[in-house]
């Protein structure tokens, strides 16, 4: 059966269809699209597992694979940037879903006043996202997708 797998590395940004169920048959097909892996640590977004042995099993259903250099130039640990990706793409979602909901009431507006409040709550929302400060949110969902 196939899924969506989400890839993302220092240089590329891909999604592709797949029925590999293990870390060797992902790499084949990674391979045949050019999809460099050579020098890189894998690790899935579904419990942050890293796949080393070709034989490792892929989680069940659609997950993000990031490709990280085996040694940031930096020093930075691997687990630190994944777990920094993780809780942006979190923060992301959440302001995705967050203006899905505004659009949604925004298009459900009447003629008899509601637009003002309406109004007020989109700029509130958005004055809210303006001001947030990325480094205090402490408080994500490992398991939240693009």
């Amino acid at each position: 059966m196939e899924r969506v797998i989400k890839i993302f590395s220092t240089n590329i940004r891909k999604v592709i269809n797949s029925a590999a169920q293990t870390w060797g048959e992902l790499q084949s097909q990674l391979r045949s699209e050019g999809v460099s892996y050579n020098n890189m640590k894998a690790i899935s977004s579904v419990n942050k597992i890293t796949f080393e042995h070709p034989d490792a099993t892929l989680p069940e259903g659609e997950f993000t694979l990031y490709l990280t250099p085996q040694r940031t130039k930096s020093g930075s640990d691997v687990r630190e940037l994944v777990d920094e990706l993780i809780r942006i793409q979190t923060i992301c979602n959440r302001l995705v879903h967050s203006l899905h909901d505004l659009d949604a009431k925004l298009s459900a507006i009447n003629n008899d006043g509601e637009w003002q409040e309406q109004q007020d709550e989109y700029n509130k929302i958005m004055n809210e996202m303006n001001n947030h400060n990325l480094d205090e949110d402490e408080d994500y969902d490992e398991d939240d997708s693009f």
